[in-house]
């Protein structure tokens, strides 16, 4: 992951937190999976860690954040 992060590749840095992000929701670790589709900017699926915790608090800020 370190690797990862010292590329000029936005897409594969992208890509590679959203894939993370599938690997923690698929096992259920909805925090750790939150905060990889956060780095990869997967809205939709922030959203579904959300609800699955709960933080309704955390939706309404992400409202905010959201683009147009």
């Amino acid at each position: 992951l370190s690797l990862i992060e010292k590329t000029d590749d936005d897409e594969l840095i992208t890509k590679t937190y959203n894939n993370l992000g599938n690997y923690f929701s698929d096992i259920q670790k909805w925090s750790l999976a939150q905060l990889n589709y956060q780095k990869s900017r997967n809205y939709p699926k922030i959203v579904l860690c959300m609800c699955k915790l709960e933080d309704y608090k955390g939706l309404e800020k992400l409202i905010d954040e959201l683009p147009e």
